[in-house]
């Protein structure tokens, strides 16, 4: 693998073996040495190799020495050899190919010619130099088919996890939407309920007081009833009295009996009890089912606009409020108008944020029922104010559409004098300018929002000994 004059190691840049006539091969640089009179003196056994080379009449001596070189063949065997070496340290899993001759010449076979494809030895090399030909030696071919399969299997790999990616996500999308038209509706109808709580109420007032009216005149006509019992319990006494006389003496009570036959004879006021019933109007409830069947539509909008989780870097679909993986609230700054061009805020980002204003303080109302057990986690009162002015939406800005906005990190670090949170500031007062939570409260604030510092007391006092100490 060597010049056999010089003993310098075959290469492809300046000792590129060339074949001389006599068949042993020389390496460009020596070859150049030994070209004398337009022939070189084989060193190996003494051959000369004449150059039939034309020589241009502007042609200095180092560029027809050039020439004569290029017209010698390259020796692809041995540079074939050389690639073979070169690449073995970079992969042992490179193809390996078997030893094949040559049809016609019965040499070994090293390179091949892309256009028209064929396989060539030495001796083919020769026959086709006058048709300029390109010829690449196998190794390097061998060794570009290799890399081109790694990144064949490279850009496989990585489509095969895109659209991995891709399903996983099509199908948390599908559950997030599906729960996202569910909230739809259940807000959609829950309007409805609401002017039918309103209409129900109003109608039951007005039950009420027909029914006290209809009591009243009720109870005036049992009051009646009554009063007209009491007198016939009265007559009928008299009557028993009078039945039980003699008749010497019922005569002298004729005149009594007139008198009762005449009061028994007065009519009485009639009384009649009522009832109140409620006869629907059926062809009103007809027409507000009609109503709400024609009151909403459904339609399937192509979702192309995403936006990115902070938290998890994980792409999530338009619409979602929060991470379908971690939880965590849409950014505001993904909003198309919510910071950047409030006066165009959508309509459905109000409503986004309208669901997250519900879903903080349902959380947060939930954990907040727990007591603190022997430790508070003490919190900005400026910040905890402006949460809730966030989550009852009470808008300083009557012209922003959008409501009051979520408040940002936690800012603890206002309670201390130094950027390093280490020193106080003094006379800070609980509830004026701080506040107690219980653990299960702070977590999920800084969950949410992020910031601090966290400041943990066994006692509601800013100024007692940090807990653990």
């Amino acid at each position: 693998m060597e010049c056999p004059k010089c003993c310098s190691p075959w290469n492809s840049q300046e000792r590129i073996p060339r074949i001389l006539s006599c068949g042993h091969s020389i390496c460009e640089l020596c070859a150049k040495e030994l070209f004398r009179d337009c022939k070189i003196i084989c060193s190996s056994c003494q051959c000369p190799h004449i150059f039939s080379v034309e020589r241009l009449f502007n042609e200095t001596d180092d560029e027809y020495v050039d020439k004569c070189m290029s017209s010698l063949s390259k020796n692809f065997t041995l540079l074939s050899l050389i690639s073979t070496q070169a690449l073995e340290p970079e992969s042992s899993n490179e193809p390996s190919f078997e030893l094949q001759f040559c049809e016609e010449h019965n040499l070994p076979v090293h390179s091949f010619t892309e256009k028209p494809f064929s396989l060539v030895c030495d001796k083919c090399i020769e026959e086709i130099a006058e048709y300029n030909l390109v010829v690449k030696p196998l190794p390097e071919v061998a060794h570009y088919t290799s890399q081109t399969i790694k990144d064949i299997s490279s850009n496989l790999k990585k489509q095969h996890q895109e659209c991995e990616s891709a399903l996983e996500f099509y199908s948390r999308m599908t559950k997030s939407e599906k729960e996202r038209a569910i909230d739809m509706v259940n807000e959609y109808f829950s309007q409805f309920y609401t002017c039918l709580d309103a209409a129900k109420t109003e109608f039951k007032s007005e039950l009420d007081q027909v029914l006290e009216e209809q009591i009243a005149v009720n109870k005036k006509a049992a009051i009646a009833l009554e009063e007209r019992n009491n007198f016939i319990q009265n007559i009928d006494a008299q009557y028993n009295y009078f039945k039980g006389l003699q008749d010497n003496e019922i005569v002298r009570y004729s005149e009594n009996f007139d008198n009762l036959l005449n009061k028994i004879r007065q009519p009485h006021d009639n009384t009649e009890l009522v009832s109140v019933s409620l006869t629907p109007n059926k062809a009103k409830v007809s027409a507000i089912s009609s109503l709400l069947d024609s009151s909403y539509e459904f339609s399937i909008k192509k979702a192309v606009d995403f936006w990115l989780c902070e938290r998890c870097n994980l792409k999530n679909v338009d619409g979602c409020i929060a991470c379908t993986k971690c939880s965590a609230f849409r950014p505001l700054t993904t909003y198309p108008n919510l910071l950047s061009n409030p006066e165009h805020t959508s309509k459905q980002e109000i409503h986004e944020l309208h669901l997250r204003r519900q879903s903080e303080l349902q959380t947060i109302s939930e954990l907040d029922k727990n007591e603190a057990q022997g430790v508070f986690y003490l919190i900005h009162a400026n910040w905890i104010t402006k949460w809730k002015e966030f989550v009852f939406n009470k808008n300083q800005n009557p012209g922003f559409q959008a409501g009051a906005l979520p408040p940002g990190p936690i800012t603890n670090h206002l309670l201390f004098e130094d950027s390093e949170c280490k020193v106080l500031k003094l006379k800070l007062k609980a509830a004026m300018d701080y506040r107690g939570l219980n653990e299960k409260v702070w977590q999920a604030y800084h969950r949410i929002y992020g910031g601090g510092p966290m400041i943990v007391r066994k006692r509601l006092n800013i100024y007692d000994e940090p807990k653990g100490k």
